[in-house]
Order: C-alpha cells, then structure tokens, then sequence
C-alpha cells in the first residue's frame, strides 16, 4: 500500500482526532478531505507523476497534506530547511532539478476552500511504490551533503520494521513529532499515526518546557528524540526539579548521535519508562537498538543489529576484522536507500561487492554482536603516526568541572606531528586552561592533548541537533582561531 492508501484506510475506518498541531485537533476524514483537495490543487497548477517538488516548510498541517498528495500523485517531495537563503534555496532547485518550489506563503490550508474534492477508489497507485518519493541529504557535519533518493516501498518498510514493530506501537499510542519534518526522522514520525490508526502531535519548533506541557496535556506515549533534546530536558526538568517518572510516556527513543555516557545514567534515573538508543544512517534507516534497561553491563554500546540487518566490521581493504578490532561500520539491510540523486559512481562506491554499504563510521563488534561506535572514518587523525579518535578525548573534556559541551577536531601540522588537535567547548563560567591542560595530561596519552582549547558561547550545530564538526573544521583552516 502506499501512504496515501494508508490515510484513505484509517479514514474509511473511522473518524478520530489524527493529528495535533498548535493546540488544535483534525480529524482523519477532516485530513482526508484536505488531501483530496492538495491533490486537485496540484494538477492545477501542473503537477504530474515524477516530478520534484522542493519543499521549502517548517513543520505543518500542508507539510502533512502535501506529503499524502504527492504519494498519490507519485511526484517526488524534496524537503529542506526554510531557513535557508533564497541563493541556497535557488542553487538547490538547479543542482535537485526541482519541477516546482512551494514554500509556507505558496501553499497552506486557506487556498484550497475553493478546490473540489474528487473520486480515488478506482486509480492503481501500485506503480508508485517503487518511484522516488523522498529525497533527502545527509546531515552534512563531515562532509558536502548528499542527495538520497527513497521509495515509498521502503519509506513504508522502515517504519514497520524500525518504529511500530520494534517498540510495539498501536493505535493506543500518541507519537509526538519533534525534530523538524524536513529531515528523514521527522518526517517518518509525522507518518506513522495513518498505518495503525494512531494519533500524532506535531510541534512546530521544539523546546523543553513546551514539549513537557504538551506530553502531559495531550497523553504522548512515544517520542524518537535527537541527543541535544534529551539534554535539554533533563536539564530543564533538573533545574526546576521536575520528574519525568510521572509523564504518560512508556518509551523514549534516542536517535542521531551517541549519548554521553553522564547522559545516559541521568536518563536512566529521572525516567523510568522504557529507553533505547538506536545507531543508522539515511542511507541504511535504524541498523541497531539498545534497550538501556535490559543491557546495563554494556552501556557504552549502540546495541544490536535490527531484524533484517547485518553489520561488519571492515578494515581499509574492506577484510572482515574480528571482534573488538576497530574499523569501518558496514551494513546490509533491505531498508537501504535507491542511491544518491544522479550519482551513479558515487552510489557504486558506497557499496562493497557483497552489498554491504560502507558507513564512514568507525567502531567495533564485542564477542556478544553488540555495536561500539567510536566515531567517523573522516575524523581519525594521525598525530605523530598514531591514531587518535576525537571521541575518546571528548569524554575526558565532559568530565572536567565546568564544561558543558565539547569538540575536537585536527588541522595540519607540520613535520612528523602530522595533525595538530585543538578543542572548542562550552563551559559555565572561566574555565582554566592551564588547568584543564593538565587534567587533560593526566588522563590521556600525549599525543592525546589538545595543543589548543578555545572557549565558545556555543558550539555549532546542523539542523537536527548534531554538532557541526565541519564548521569546526573549516574555522581552523581559515585561521580564524
């Protein structure tokens, strides 16, 4: 079935509140209507099978509409950020080959009351399984951003096999979506209230107090959170000394980067529901999950590879390595994406002869089949011909009183040192250098030390959270720190 052929199931089967936004209730058959009308609206203004349609939206009811219509229509959804600029935003159009840009002024709910709703039983939708629904990019904190292109076959398969089978979600639950819908994660969440006939709760933009009030108001069972969220609810909930443990949340899920182990421990005590970290990329969708409770002696893991997944651990000649051998992650799975937007040699690369796609990420296998993941390939620098993962310093920095937040990242040096290493961190207060140098040399090998620390009111981030190490990165090499 597609996703539009979901909606029309659940709408047929009854009428219900689907969807919350901004305090307001729709229904499933009020949603329906509105889709009909999208999906109208769009052959109007010339709209047809295969074209791509940049979505320039933050989180929203037309985000939602938008997304059914173009299943039924079996047009491409290309979402982006609409904080970018209109140069961005034109030189993604060119480079994505866009058919039509529809931003929050070209398109909302207002414009359709004069569009007509028509009959859909009898078209077949089967052919669109199979075109390209979703192309999205990867988050971009390493490298240039890639375009990946997706079904609805797999955007479907995915939350099956990674959500509502994995967590046992059913039409009991409410799904709040919090990351913004142009990213792969809220825009899955967004979906999965139509194919068990569940109600979801779409925030428009996140923050802590809010989303505690909604969670209690509303009844939200389920949430997939990105790590930088979880922080800041437990910081909130700390500093007011409020409790978690009475929410009506049964499960919370952590997504998009490793938490810190600190993090992780103050989750385990302020909520008492169920809690899981899981470890995926765009390309792959969610490869393993860990259930925090179940598995206290191997917190410092990412868990185990998902039904249908398998993972390797490869090393630069893409040879097995055996367990606690550090390499590239590689993944097979029938959730993987189509391949990147035009770039067919690109795509052919990301791949092992075997069909095992190479992650970029670096880690390693326990003797239990347990995943750690210790970083990206692209960030293992060379200092003094020895392998240093930023990661593994990062956690030394966190644990120095103060310091809030940290990164490391390499720039060139001279000589045989090869890579230089300078930290950047958030911090409360005046932090010491010379102290924090010496905390730092107590703790780590030499070549570990950072031969800088630089202080920031905050650090970077992408989109969904993540810390933008690139930025970073890109700071040293201009010579601006």
């Amino acid at each position: 079935m597609t996703i539009f052929e979901y909606l029309q199931a659940v709408s047929h089967a009854k009428d219900y509140p689907i969807y919350i936004f901004k305090d307001k209730e729709i229904s499933v058959r009020e949603l329906y209507r509105y889709v009909l009308k999208t999906i109208n609206w769009l052959a109007y203004i010339g709209v047809r099978q295969g074209d791509r349609l940049l979505i320039s939206m933050s989180n929203s009811l037309e985000f939602l509409c938008l997304t059914y219509a173009s299943s039924y229509i079996g047009c491409c959804l290309m979402p982006i950020n609409p904080s970018m600029s209109k140069t961005q935003v034109q030189e993604l159009t060119d480079y994505l080959g866009a058919s039509v840009l529809l931003t929050q002024e070209d398109f909302n709910l207002e414009r359709l009351s004069s569009f007509s709703t028509f009959n859909v039983e009898t078209k077949n939708l089967k052919n669109n399984l199979d075109l390209p629904f979703l192309i999205s990019t990867t988050s971009g904190s390493t490298s240039k951003p890639k375009p990946i292109v997706l079904s609805q076959k797999t955007k479907v398969k995915r939350a099956f096999r990674t959500a509502i089978e994995l967590y046992s979600l059913n039409s009991n639950d409410i799904i709040v979506t919090s990351t913004p819908m142009f990213h792969t994660l809220g825009f899955r969440l967004s979906i999965l209230p139509v194919y068990i006939g569940a109600k979801g709760l779409i925030l428009d933009s996140f923050d802590p107090d809010y989303w505690l009030y909604c969670v209690n108001k509303y009844g939200v069972t389920f949430a997939i959170l990105v790590t930088n969220q979880i922080e800041a609810i437990l910081d909130y909930v700390e500093g007011k000394n409020i409790s978690l443990k009475n929410t009506p949340l049964r499960c919370i899920v952590s997504s998009s980067s490793s938490l810190k182990q600190d993090v992780r421990q103050r989750l385990l005590e302020a909520f008492t529901g169920e809690i899981h970290e899981i470890y995926g990329t765009s390309e792959t969708a969610s490869a393993t999950d860990f259930d925090l409770r179940k598995h206290p002696d191997k917190l410092l893991s990412v868990g185990k590879p998902i039904q249908g997944v398998s993972i390797k651990i490869l090393d630069n000649t893409y040879r097995e390595l055996k367990p606690f051998e550090v390499g590239e992650i590689a993944i097979k799975t029938d959730l993987i994406f189509s391949g990147y937007l035009d770039m067919p040699e690109e795509t052919r690369k990301a791949f092992t002869e075997d069909g095992y796609f190479l992650t970029g990420d670096v880690g390693y296998l326990d003797e239990d089949g347990f995943l750690y993941f210790k970083g990206r390939k692209r960030f293992i620098y060379k200092v003094g011909g020895m392998n240093v993962f930023p990661e593994d310093i990062e956690k030394v920095l966190r644990q120095f009183p103060g310091i809030t937040d940290c990164v490391v990242v390499g720039r060139q040096a001279g000589g045989l040192i090869g890579t230089e290493l300078v930290a950047f961190y958030t911090g409360r207060g005046n932090v010491k250098t010379s102290e924090l140098r010496k905390f730092c040399m107590q703790r780590l090998a030499p070549y570990q030390v950072p031969v800088k620390f630089v202080q920031l009111d905050e650090l970077p981030k992408n989109s969904v959270g993540k810390t933008d190490r690139r930025s970073l990165e890109n700071m040293l090499n201009r010579g601006d720190v």
